[in-house]
């Protein structure tokens, strides 16, 4: 998480680049405050959108540097318009605006606030010589340390940072990595004179398993005395060695190497599955039409279906192609493989090619910005139901062997969670609460009852209870954003 996004324009930016460095130097709970500065954040070559996109969703508070050179410009507006959208009343407290300049320094053009931050109460640091009292009352906010009440010490608010209180007992914490139900059992390697994939490729011609090339050798998964081994024309044969795959996880060199192996196979899993990435671009996956029919999800013997992708008709673009997408590669976490997952949207001009960026930016802002924590999950285990096609486990194939991971996402347990803001992790996992009404659970085809029979166990395990004593409880109220179709 970080702490503040600082959205502000380029005319003001050293007040800006000032004011983040000075936050930064603060402490909050034994560590430094972070912020978002897109000088600091953004580096050459990266994408700006998507960077600004993953700072807006990891950040506490989006503080609103406002000025009339601000008021004017558009990029500002795209980020906190996406925020305002998602919180019109201001009631969750995220939104911090911050008046820099009344008027400008050099015209005297007035400020004119945006009609949706005017309703909020702001930060005034136009006049220069209350600029401590008023950096004094931003970082008790940040802080989420009460307003001072009279002569009576600040104190801090019970439980995490900014506005949250925390529950009265311990919560399990679902995330979006998939673990590794079963590794490889071993990874060969021998001198090679190949020098680039584009070698290897014209040498093997058709299908290639997963290889990557290091330092003279080449690495794949298949036995070097196997018969069907395809890797023979471009091995040296001088130096053939064979290796274990959870070792190379404790490297720190040869778990990158492992983690390239696993996405390049990745990849070659995704496209028989029909999922594909724009062109040239690592990320992220979407699922592309190849014709003007709906690309949907089909489970069950009634053919429950879930929307994947589809043509719209957009007031000014036109016809847009709209996807689940998500970006998905392997990590190595504390000396173990997961497949992460993260939920976003795509948009195509024709179910195929990308629009173009800063549409691109504008709608993704926008649709991704008003998803809640629960539906963002769904759409995670919507991924893994999806990569799994239909079997057991998500088997991703390496040559003679596969990498298997569960469907389901990895879960810990926390001494503590946030008030109001939970729900059953059986509910979710069996996809109740709000998305599969309880009489159409029968609906859901064996695959996913055997998953969801495993997530429960692993769940019961972890939480050290009875399966009687872990009560099945949907959510009482559906904010109408759980459904996995497209919102349209």
């Amino acid at each position: 998480m970080l702490d503040v996004f600082l959205c502000h324009t380029g005319a003001d930016k050293p007040w800006v680049e000032a004011f983040a460095a000075k936050l930064e130097a603060e402490a909050i709970h034994g560590r430094n405050l972070t912020v978002f500065f897109d000088k600091w954040d953004i580096d050459y070559g990266e994408n700006i959108l998507s960077r600004i996109e993953d700072g807006l969703k990891r950040a506490r508070f989006l503080a609103v540097v406002m000025s009339p050179a601000f008021a004017r410009a558009e990029w500002p507006r795209l980020e906190w318009q996406s925020q305002v959208h998602d919180d019109p009343t201001g009631k969750r407290g995220r939104i911090l605006p911050i008046v820099l300049h009344e008027r400008d320094p050099e015209t005297g053009e007035p400020l004119e606030i945006p009609t949706p931050l005017t309703i909020l109460r702001r930060f005034n640091f136009s006049n220069k010589r209350r600029f401590e009292s008023e950096y004094a009352e931003f970082l008790r906010r940040v802080r989420g340390e009460r307003p001072r009440r009279g002569n009576f010490p600040v104190t801090p608010l019970i439980g995490a940072p900014g506005q949250e209180t925390p529950t009265g007992g311990p919560e399990s914490l679902v995330s979006n990595l998939f673990p590794v139900a079963r590794y490889p059992s071993q990874i060969s390697s021998d001198f090679t004179p190949a020098r680039t994939k584009r070698e290897v490729w014209d040498t093997l011609k058709g299908k290639v398993p997963p290889f990557i090339l290091r330092r003279g050798r080449i690495y794949f998964f298949y036995p070097h005395d196997a018969e069907d081994n395809p890797f023979r024309p471009v091995l040296a044969g001088t130096d053939p060695v064979t290796e274990r795959p959870v070792e190379w996880l404790k490297d720190e060199d040869r778990s990158r190497w492992l983690m390239e192996l696993f996405n390049t196979a990745l990849r070659e899993h995704c496209y028989h599955l029909r999922i594909r990435t724009p062109p040239g671009e690592a990320d992220p996956f979407y699922c592309p039409l190849w014709d003007s029919k709906p690309r949907v999800f089909q489970w069950g013997p009634k053919k429950r279906t879930r929307v994947l992708s589809k043509l719209i008709q957009h007031t000014t673009l036109g016809l847009v192609g709209v996807h689940y997408a998500a970006r998905l590669r392997f990590v190595n976490v504390g000396s173990e493989a997961y497949l992460m997952v993260e939920p976003a949207w795509f948009f195509t001009k024709d179910g195929l090619w990308p629009i173009s960026g800063e549409h691109m930016g504008r709608l993704s802002t926008k649709w991704g910005g008003r998803e809640k924590n629960k539906t963002v999950l769904k759409h995670v285990l919507m991924w893994g139901l999806l990569l799994a096609n239909r079997q057991e486990r998500i088997s991703v194939w390496l040559g003679t062997e596969s990498l298997d991971l569960f469907p389901v996402p990895a879960h810990t347990r926390a001494p503590a969670g946030i008030a109001d803001d939970e729900m059953s992790l059986v509910d979710i996992l069996s996809g109740t609460g709000g998305e599969v009404p309880d009489e159409d659970v029968n609906e859901l085809d064996e695959v996913l009852a055997s998953v969801v029979e495993k997530a429960k166990a692993s769940v019961h395990e972890a939480l050290g209870e009875d399966e009687d004593e872990f009560t099945e409880t949907a959510d009482e109220e559906d904010d109408g954003d759980s459904e996995l179709e497209l919102p349209f």
